[in-house]
């Protein structure tokens, strides 16, 4: 009876993890594919990239923040009905006040290079991705 109960615990065990690489995707509809795929991506970059961050829609004030640097910026995810992102800069709250901004439209997994200084205010609308810094040569002024 023992053995029985052993073997039974063992199959328990065992079942879950050998079923978790049978997904059934064909039994998924198109918006649940499409939701696993935008997952699938933010995690690839997450994984693949070492020092990258998570990014939402919303406002980012530099220095406060986000640490002032270079950064590439990835659009994983867009708002639907749309492949592309949306980035507006200011210089700093004042401009922002003055509606004096600079506005990018980078498409879905495409770098946008951005050079963020403390004061800027950067706004992310229209979906979310994922922010890698990227390290100033030590010979660069």
């Amino acid at each position: 009876m023992k053995k029985m109960a052993v073997l039974f615990l063992a199959l328990i065990l065992i079942f879950p993890a050998a079923r978790a690489e049978d997904i059934p995707i064909s039994s998924l509809s198109t918006d649940e594919l499409i939701s696993l795929r935008d997952r699938i991506n933010d995690e690839l970059f997450l994984r693949l990239k070492d020092g990258t961050y998570a990014i939402y829609s919303g406002d980012y004030v530099v220095g406060q923040d986000i640490k002032a640097g270079q950064y590439i910026l990835y659009f994983t995810k867009c708002a639907e009905a749309y492949d592309y992102g949306e980035i507006v800069i200011y210089a700093n709250a004042a401009a922002r006040e003055k509606r004096e901004r600079s506005i990018q439209h980078p498409r879905k997994n495409v770098e946008t290079y951005l050079n963020l200084r403390d004061g800027m205010i950067l706004e992310i609308r229209l979906g979310s991705g994922v922010l890698q810094s990227i390290q100033t040569p030590s010979w660069t002024p």
